[in-house]
């Protein structure tokens, strides 16, 4: 018998790196055709990187550190990719 609580966790985890695949494509994608604002859009992730209540713990800074890294190393590599082409 399985776990609702695990399975729940499970399709939310899923989710979760579903969702942040497609947007390190777009990302990509859009800082390679350099249609993406980078001075912006580094303000709007320094936004979301500060943590949003004085309650967050350490495993969530951890993970929006991450994430936003991901988002960074997406933007990195498509305007690489966007200046080869």
């Amino acid at each position: 018998m399985s776990d609702p609580v695990q399975n729940y966790l499970a399709t939310q985890a899923t989710a979760t790196v579903t969702l942040l695949g497609v947007v390190a494509y777009l990302v990509h994608e859009l800082s390679k055709s350099g249609t993406l604002n980078r001075h912006d859009f580094e303000k709007h992730l320094e936004d979301l990187g500060a943590p949003e209540s004085d309650n967050e713990s350490p495993e969530e800074q951890r993970m929006r550190a991450s994430i936003l890294k991901m988002i960074r190393k997406a933007a990195d590599s498509g305007v690489e990719d966007g200046q080869g082409s």
